[in-house]
């Protein structure tokens, strides 16, 4: 994810946080579950990576409720459903073991 604006190292760590809850909360509601049956919140590969232009004013946050990241969780919530539906088709609607 590429910010072009000037994210505090707090800010930072806190968009990397909005983006995992995000990611969290679309595998929950679409029923994503492990091999095991239990409940999924990722896998092994899950990455997040976050740059900045640093322009702009300093931004100490970057929580949902700031424009950074209402924008962050939004783009990452359209991504993994995405992903989610794109695997449903090809697995034929199975949810477990994704």
């Amino acid at each position: 994810m590429l910010v072009d604006g000037q994210l505090t190292p707090a800010a930072l760590v806190n968009v990397v946080i909005t983006v995992t809850e995000a990611k969290t909360m679309v595998l929950s509601e679409w029923q994503v579950r492990t091999a095991d049956g239990e409940a999924a919140s990722g896998t092994s590969t899950d990455s997040v990576v976050v740059a900045a232009t640093g322009r702009g004013p300093a931004l100490s946050y970057a929580g949902p409720a700031t424009t950074v990241g209402w924008l962050a969780a939004r783009t990452t919530r359209q991504a993994i459903e995405q992903i989610c539906a794109a695997k449903l088709a090809r697995d034929g609607g199975r949810r477990v073991g994704w």
